[in-house]
């Protein structure tokens, strides 16, 4: 067996394989430290009922793979279909469809659905900020004593861009495709059920539910977050600058 640990946030998993898993992003995450969670692979024969594919006790997830696959298995594609939004939940952190840059040692997270330019604008704020991008896609928000903070995660989307970089988070974006570059005022309950509906939780577990209402309300109320409606054009950074810090 070979056994692998790896940490997001605060969070440690080892995962425990019969086979050698194929190197990726993740390879920055190893850590040797006591996991918090362990996710066991067993094989699968190929005749067997592959809808048997993973079981939980406890903190051992138990995931079932056809010997067939093993040569496709990274650590990634593991812990993608291992549904651990529980284990997250039960450390204060969570997972947000975000991009997230560094820039002065804060984070800024850029919240949307796909498709409306979460990468393009980091993208942005990397040219002329010189902004570290750490995640085109995901971000793992934990909250420690009070504060929150932004952490990077196995999964990245098609930016392929996927760092072990952990920072406090200076501001949450909700961004908008607009003809102007521009803050709209919209009602809090409406700005927190649009920046749940881009995080990653167990719709039918009401326990995560109660959780991650819990987080998001307290990381609106405790960082500046906006909604903000904005031209794909590098203009649109010195126009979120001033309305986030009031710099010119």
């Amino acid at each position: 067996m070979k056994n692998n640990k790896y940490t997001f946030g605060d969070v440690t998993f080892e995962i425990e394989a019969p086979f050698e898993l194929q190197r990726d992003n993740c390879d920055s995450f190893r850590v040797d430290r006591e996991a918090d969670y362990l996710i066991r692979v067993l094989p699968l024969d190929d005749e067997q009922d592959s809808l048997r594919q993973m079981e939980r006790d406890g903190n051992v997830i138990t995931r079932y793979i056809k010997r067939k696959y093993f040569d496709d298995v990274n650590a990634a594609s593991l812990f993608a279909t291992a549904s651990l939004n529980f284990a997250f939940l039960e450390h204060d952190a969570f997972i947000l469809h975000a991009s997230y840059v560094v820039l002065d040692g804060q984070a800024i997270l850029f919240t949307a659905p796909s498709g409306t330019g979460k990468t393009t604008q980091a993208e942005y704020w990397q040219r002329e900020r010189g902004a570290e991008i750490v995640n085109g896609d995901r971000v793992l928000v934990t909250r420690r004593r009070g504060k929150f903070y932004a952490n990077g995660i196995y999964a990245s989307g098609t930016s392929g861009i996927c760092r072990n970089v952990s920072a406090p988070i200076g501001a949450v974006v909700l961004l908008e495709q607009g003809e102007n570059n521009m803050v709209n005022e919209i009602p809090s309950r409406m700005l927190f059920l649009r920046i749940l509906c881009e995080c990653s939780y167990d719709m039918d577990d009401v326990g995560q539910y109660v959780k991650i209402t819990e987080l998001v309300s307290d990381m609106i109320n405790s960082l500046p977050t906006v909604c903000y409606s904005c031209k794909k054009s590098p203009d649109s950074v010195e126009a979120l600058e001033r309305s986030l810090w009031n710099r010119e």
